[in-house]
């Protein structure tokens, strides 16, 4: 009998051993597990950071691509690449809006005659009759779906008749365009050719300065958030109203672009 209690005894005391290894198994594979899950986590946390920045220049660049068509054909038939020399569009002339986007944001009218049927379609893709002026408007305006502004185009056309189809809420150009500042490069003097100066239509109206060129400053603002937020402020390239830093989930990108006007009233 102490023979067969004490192989219970064992068995007893085996079996308690083998618990203590596989609860010890269960605890080193859950701490594994969870390292794993942490640097699956980590990974995906680093190549967001990564991606979603990136994607966003992407799209700031391509509409900069975008705009920059719109204002190299500007002012082409011999109009005024701004639309300044017709009182119709007074409207829609340059200027600074201070209800639109996260800083007070400009609107922008740019014209031009179409003199060519296979370049005769607005930004919102309708055709334009020869001898026309194409009139495209950009401005800030509300998401429909998002908290985010957004670029949009209206475009219009005017002829003999008058000016038509302009003044309604275009298409949009790109999402998550918090501010967008336009400055004009106007012609100056022998020792200072250019310089940037605000929007005065007035004086462009008067021939006090001659419109050369175009400055545009872009803040966007990307869909995606990050899991946690990020202090973000402007870079001092930053050209627009001024952006107080800010903390926010969704990354931030500023772009400055300057282009010529290749038909100056």
């Amino acid at each position: 009998m102490a023979i067969a209690a004490m192989r219970r005894s064992r068995r007893v005391s085996q079996r308690g051993i083998a618990i203590a290894e596989w609860a010890l198994a269960a605890v080193l594979g859950a701490l594994v597990l969870a390292a794993a899950l942490a640097w699956v986590q980590s990974s995906l946390v680093l190549a967001m950071s990564q991606r979603v920045p990136a994607q966003l220049q992407e799209a700031s660049y391509w509409l900069m691509q975008r705009l920059e068509r719109m204002v190299s054909t500007a002012g082409a038939g011999g109009v005024h690449p701004l639309g300044l020399d017709d009182p119709a569009l007074s409207a829609w002339w340059p200027t600074t809006q201070a209800d639109t986007g996260r800083v007070p944001s400009d609107q922008l009218l740019l014209q031009r005659r179409v003199l060519d049927e296979r370049d005769d379609f607005d930004c919102e893709g309708r055709r334009t009759a020869l001898g026309a002026r194409q009139i495209s408007r950009l401005f800030l305006r509300r998401e429909s779906v998002s908290p985010l502004w957004a670029l949009a185009c209206d475009a219009g056309y005017c002829d003999s008749s008058g000016c038509h189809a302009l003044g309604d809420a275009g298409i949009v150009l790109m999402s998550g365009v918090s501010a967008i500042h336009w400055s004009i490069l106007a012609q100056g003097s022998a020792n200072s050719p250019l310089v940037a100066s605000e929007w005065d239509s007035v004086d462009a109206l008067t021939g006090v300065i001659t419109p050369v060129g175009l400055r545009a400053a872009i803040w966007t603002t990307s869909d995606t958030e990050f899991s946690r937020d990020r202090r973000w402020a402007a870079p001092p390239t930053w050209q627009g109203p001024a952006i107080e830093p800010l903390r926010e989930r969704r990354a931030q990108h500023t772009l400055t672009m300057t282009w010529m006007l290749n038909h100056v009233p």
